[in-house]
């Protein structure tokens, strides 16, 4: 993958996720990861509850005639099988309304892939806030405890600059399923 068309947070986990495979991107907005993953190969189920979003996504895809799909829908309703390699959540856990709601779409995340295959979450946390949506995250470790029957891959917690322009702190995680 090329780190300069992937966001920081999927530039991390290249090393770990190699096409083919099916990767589920949870809040795919109008394709930050998802246009680059389906361009190395990848089959893109994406879901979002923007019309707008989806829309542009669609129009992106066909244009480069890539593997995605893109469905409107709300991600704490949806219910993936496993079988995709990854399920990916990357800025979006942070509209739930509490932690359990997040946990609640964790468990569907996990149950979204096969044994061998990975999660994948980026999300704000309560370090360092910089986003009209705080998370109701603490920092790393309660991603860390939400995946404790899984490997941890890497995990870290970083700041970067948000798309408001503000600098805050985002936890993140990779897990593979055993």
């Amino acid at each position: 993958m090329e780190n300069e068309k992937l966001s920081p947070f999927l530039g991390k986990i290249q090393k770990h996720i190699q096409p083919p495979g099916k990767v589920l991107d949870f809040g795919v907005g109008y394709g930050r990861d998802a246009i680059p993953m389906a361009k190395l190969g990848f089959n893109i189920i994406g879901i979002d509850q923007s019309r707008k979003w989806i829309k542009q996504l669609e129009k992106e895809a066909k244009k480069d005639e890539l593997k995605v799909r893109a469905v409107y829908g709300d991600i704490t309703k949806f219910n993936p099988s496993d079988e995709f390699k990854l399920v990916l959540a990357n800025m979006s856990l942070q509209f739930m309304k509490n932690k359990n709601e997040i946990k609640r779409v964790v468990e569907k995340m996990k149950s979204g892939v096969q044994v061998g295959g990975y999660n994948g979450i980026a999300i704000p946390t309560k370090t360092k806030v910089a986003i009209k949506f705080p998370s109701p995250l603490e920092n790393v470790d309660a991603l860390k405890e939400m995946y404790s029957d899984w490997e941890i891959i890497e995990s870290g917690e970083d700041e970067k600059e948000f798309s408001n322009g503000l600098d805050g702190s985002y936890a993140w995680i990779l897990a593979k399923k055993i």
